[in-house]
Parts: structure tokens; sequence; C-alpha cells
């Protein structure tokens, strides 16, 4: 987990793609750490492979820095429009 957030930190990144499966952290905490310090205002794209109801969608959604919520497997159009509409012009 710490080299996850060490690496978002520096050089920040324009976006993050969050998997919530993570083998020794959960994808959970890592989205809240990342809410925090200078990795706040990056928008991420969350992904699990684990099923979804709208609710839960809706939940992740409210998250300040969540942009989607994505189940996989993920086809390419449902990145689309593409991320890069997310991503500022700085």
């Amino acid at each position: 987990m710490m080299r996850a957030l060490e690496d978002a930190a520096a050089p920040l990144p324009d976006l993050i793609l969050l998997d919530l499966m993570m083998p020794f952290q959960s994808g959970y905490e890592i989205l809240r750490r990342l809410q925090e310090g200078p990795t706040r205002d990056i928008p991420v794209i969350v992904i699990t492979g684990r099923m979804i109801d709208e609710g839960m969608s809706r939940v992740m959604l409210q998250e300040s820095n969540v942009l989607q919520f994505l189940q996989k497997p993920i086809h390419p159009k449902k990145l689309l429009p593409p991320p890069g509409i997310y991503l500022s012009d700085n």
C-alpha cells in the first residue's frame, strides 16, 4: 500500500485507475488515503471484480475524487468518453 501511495504522490499523476481488489490492502483504504494531502484532487476511476449493485455504485460515486465506478471485465467503451476529458489543462 505504501508504494502505491508514494507512487501517486511524486510526481502527481493526472488520473488514477484504482482496483478495489488489492492483495495486501483494501482498495477502499487506498481511496481514503488518496483523499488526503497532495493526492486529494486527483480524479480516480475505481474498478472492481466483485458484483456491484446500483446502491454501491451511487455510494462510490459520492466520494469526492471518484469519477467512475466500473465492474470487471471492463469493455473499452465503458471508459468512453475518453479518460482525457477528465484531465485539467494544468
